[in-house]
């Protein structure tokens, strides 16, 4: 029998087609074949795929008319002969020449029903981020888990991943449970990947990173408008919803609270995309679904970042589920607060401080920030700022000095203390004057800060379409490009 089996669901994308089928091409995995299905292509990449039949004959053409991805993927499972099963999008490529034969190695030595890898999402601006970071903090490579178990522990944890290629499958179990992909959905995934998960009896975590996702305009997911994604995604919250009903969970009712979150996530995605502007439905479309599932915390590139995003959302359409949803992502950095994160401003302490006191300036939230930031204050004034070489923004000294700006125009009653130390005030105030940096002018206030990060996310993510920081820009530029 052939080790595995790759399917892969081919529709209109020749430009990326040929680095697609080379990264197969080139595995040390020998041991087995590429099913092709192309589902009536008009670019001419089927004759991408008959130049790789013709020279590899463990690559394999079939032809359809055209019937969306997931009637494309039966089909490759229907013709599939390998003992494992693995699926490529034609757009994406495997990231390293062994990653493969690292997969398939972890499945014979556990005799898994399903490998869980990671996945790498790339940008066109070079942008990269790794997706299930979290998971080797709960999870052993080699280790096998059961199934629900598995998907419970990532749930509860923040770093569950829906998309079906982080996995290799053992291809008896598909068969055996008589596995299909939703025909009747856009969103394969969200169904597949927790009801595949949820019916194995081992899973395998694995610490490879073997997937490399395309993130670019005119991809099948970007492409598609909200009124599709409305009408398709109630299809897969009712098939979930049913499935974690009659889940036959054990005493603690764990994995089907697990896959009832899951499905009240998608609720909420749903509920969110029904009114979003015209213009800006892709971007929130976007990290409506993927927003939870980031491992930065950070201001310039995660999830307080993205808080601000969906809050400035929510005050220019008036959408309360924008509002729900950025406080979800608000809540989940709170909790995440630890002095084990770097003092940076851009990924740590200080730009997650300085993101919370701006919500409060600007309305978004209410209350005394004492309390959520004490940690932050006693980690920054442990770093000695005399020794500070780094005087940028980013991740120097102008980064501290704005947030305990920040944090000394935060308002507070008369009888609390400041939160910082005369000592060290002073040591900030010398640090700051050797770099001409001005803690008490306008250079560090909260607006000067602000319009600093909007020129930089300008400039740095101009050419990202699926940027939630050029979403920013555009909404404090008046959103007039969200209103087209």
């Amino acid at each position: 029998m052939i080790t595995l089996s790759v399917i892969i669901p081919v529709y209109n994308t020749r430009p990326y087609l040929d680095e697609c089928l080379r990264s197969l091409q080139e595995q040390t995995l020998r041991d087995f074949e590429v099913v092709m299905v192309d589902d009536g292509s008009t670019d001419g990449s089927d004759e991408v795929m008959r130049r790789f039949a013709g020279a590899d004959h463990r690559f394999r053409c079939i032809w359809q008319t055209n019937s969306g991805p997931s009637a494309a993927r039966n089909r490759g499972l229907r013709e599939a002969q390998g003992q494992y099963v693995a699926f490529l999008d034609c757009d994406d490529w495997l990231l390293s020449a062994d990653c493969m034969e690292r997969m398939c190695r972890f499945m014979d030595e556990t005799g898994a029903d399903v490998a869980v890898g990671h996945v790498l999402s790339v940008w066109p601006a070079g942008r990269r981020r790794t997706w299930g970071e979290g998971q080797e903090k709960l999870f052993v490579p080699g280790r096998v888990t059961d199934g629900g178990e598995f998907f419970a522990r990532v749930w509860e944890n923040g770093c569950y991943v829906p998309m079906l290629y982080t996995c290799v499958y053992r291809r008896s179990f598909l068969h055996g449970h008589g596995f299909v992909f939703d025909v009747e959905s856009i969103h394969e995934d969200e169904l597949w990947t927790p009801v595949v998960l949820t019916s194995a009896r081992k899973v395998v975590y694995t610490d490879v990173v073997h997937y490399a996702y395309r993130q670019r305009e005119g991809s099948i997911m970007s492409g598609l408008s909200a009124k599709e994604r409305v009408a398709s995604l109630p299809v897969t919250i009712r098939k979930l919803r049913e499935y974690a009903l009659g889940y036959a969970d054990n005493a603690d009712g764990r994995i089907r609270n697990a896959l009832l979150q899951d499905v009240a996530q998608l609720e909420r995605i749903l509920a969110g995309l029904r009114p979003a502007p015209l213009a800006g439905r892709q971007l929130a479309d976007h990290w409506l679904l993927h927003g939870l599932f980031m491992e930065d915390n950070g201001l310039w590139n995660g999830r307080l970042g993205l808080s601000l995003f969906f809050y400035l959302l929510w005050r220019h359409t008036g959408n309360h589920w924008y509002e729900e949803f950025a406080g979800e992502l608000l809540d989940r950095v709170c909790n995440g607060l630890s002095n084990r994160l770097p003092v940076h401003f851009a990924d740590g302490l200080c730009g997650i401080g300085w993101g919370i006191e701006w919500l409060r300036e600007a309305g978004f939230i209410e209350g005394d920030t004492d309390d959520i930031l004490e940690e932050v204050d006693r980690a920054v004034m442990e770093r000695d700022v005399r020794r500070m070489a780094d005087t940028g923004l980013e991740t120097g000294l102008k980064g501290i000095a704005a947030y305990v700006r920040s944090r000394l125009d935060s308002p507070r009653q008369p009888e609390k203390p400041q939160p910082f130390d005369a000592a060290y005030l002073q040591e900030l105030e010398e640090a700051c004057r050797r770099a001409d940096i001005g803690l008490w002018d306008g250079s560090c206030s909260p607006t000067d800060v602000w319009t600093q990060l909007l020129e930089r996310w300008d400039d740095g993510f101009r050419t990202d379409s699926l940027s939630w920081q050029r979403g920013i820009v555009q909404l404090e530029k008046g959103g007039t490009a969200w209103k087209k």
